[in-house]
């Protein structure tokens, strides 16, 4: 058997709410509108970071009754967040590398490597911004409201 984690953060957190819930892949396509390709790729770590349409249909389907397929809002947002929280983390190694991000994102806005530089670091100190949040930051897809 495969490591769970060796494709990836959200390879590793796609099993574990597979796992978690009993569900199937077909499950997850009917109820959440998912193609079963997109989900073999996430899980064989070849997509790390899906669209946000993606993450929200893995949650809905996901989180739907084996049974009647019904959908607990609050499961799916929990799902949802845990599954955004991992793609946005894939590929960042070390704390080290979300900081280069950071900065490099800043001067880009900035245009000014000696201010980005102490405005990452401040940012940094003040906000305790973790490596996915900073990646997401980097490449523009999330902004400074908490998920």
């Amino acid at each position: 058997m495969r490591d769970a984690g060796a494709d990836g953060p959200l390879a590793a957190r796609w099993a574990h709410w597979k796992r978690e819930k009993r569900v199937s892949i077909a499950h997850v396509m009917r109820y959440g509108g998912v193609a079963r390709h997109t989900i073999e790729a996430i899980r064989d770590g070849r997509t790390r970071q899906p669209s946000e349409r993606v993450l929200r249909g893995l949650a809905r389907g996901l989180a739907a009754d084996p049974y009647d397929g019904a959908t607990d809002p609050g499961l799916e947002r929990e799902i949802y967040r845990d599954l955004r929280a991992a793609a946005l983390a894939g590929g960042l190694d070390d704390a080290a590398q979300a900081a280069e991000v950071l900065r490099a994102a800043l001067v880009g806005v900035v245009g000014d490597a000696e201010r980005a530089s102490a405005w990452a670091e401040t940012v940094e100190r003040l906000s305790g911004l973790d490596a996915a949040a900073v990646r997401a930051l980097g490449r523009g897809r999330a902004s400074w409201r908490p998920v």
